[in-house]
């Protein structure tokens, strides 16, 4: 399973099946685990994921952001919807990980765990995002009130406590995950302020993309590093892309990834 213990990621979106390939091997060796998207499976096909997973010998993070309905079906007890059907498939397929989308919904989210977790797979959802203007959703203000009332209308039973602890969308995400059993959260490495926020509201893992290419300030990938790791502490990983793939030398650029995550922790 992943080293979530201050881990580190290879985010290989590289959109070419050949050029991805090379890319997870030669990283590999100082990577913690491998994260593959959509765009590169558009071309390679969800065989992509146990291949990655077979040659390298690391786990893989599906991130394919599922973002569909969620179908308890009552005669049958089982789930139905395109979330499990999506979910089931890449678990199948090789995926240690899924990354899916608790925004659209509390059946959505919780047949993607549900699903996930009994083919033996986890879930990442994610209560906020590293692009510019994100905060007009996952940071807007909520109404407590509609909150409760609608988490009794569908049997959520957070507690009274934590429901006064909420001030936004990402702040729901984050307990709602909670309640239903999310394996660890995405969360903006290029944001601190958020961080801190997730780690006053869970203890899950926390897996932080966003260092490198998105960065805020004129901070360096080793200081993103390093405040990531002392917000997030040892049941962390960061996420690095482009900072490793698009170098001049990836090889060089994870080992340097590597060397300071070690004088870090």
């Amino acid at each position: 399973m992943v080293r979530v213990c201050y881990g580190l990621i290879l985010a290989n979106d590289l959109t070419k099946p050949d050029e991805a390939r090379k890319a997870s091997k030669l990283v590999a060796p100082y990577v913690d685990g491998i994260k593959i998207g959509i765009t590169t499976i558009l071309d390679a096909g969800v065989s992509m994921i146990r291949e990655t997973k077979s040659s390298t010998g690391k786990i893989v993070i599906a991130d394919f952001k599922v973002a569909d309905i969620g179908f308890w079906n009552k005669e049958r007890s089982s789930w139905e919807g395109t979330n499990a059907k999506i979910v089931e498939k890449v678990i199948d397929a090789g995926a240690d990980y899924v990354i899916c989308h608790s925004i659209v919904g509390i059946s959505s989210i919780q047949e993607s765990i549900e699903v996930a977790h009994s083919k033996g797979g986890k879930v990442l959802t994610l209560p906020y995002m590293t692009h510019k203007g994100a905060e007009l959703f996952f940071g807007h203000p909520i109404d407590i009130n509609y909150v409760l009332k609608t988490a009794e209308k569908y049997g959520i039973g957070i507690p009274d406590y934590k429901i006064q602890l909420l001030k936004t969308v990402c702040d729901l995400i984050l307990l709602l995950g909670d309640y239903l059993g999310i394996d660890g959260f995405i969360g903006p490495a290029n944001n601190p302020d958020v961080l801190k926020r997730y780690r006053e509201l869970t203890d899950k893992e926390i897996f932080g993309p966003g260092i490198g290419r998105q960065v805020i300030g004129n901070l360096t990938p080793e200081d993103q590093l390093r405040d990531f790791y002392q917000i997030c502490g040892e049941r962390s990983a960061v996420i690095i892309g482009s900072a490793i793939y698009a170098a001049p030398d990836p090889v060089r650029a994870a080992k340097q990834f590597m060397d300071w995550r070690s004088q870090i922790v």
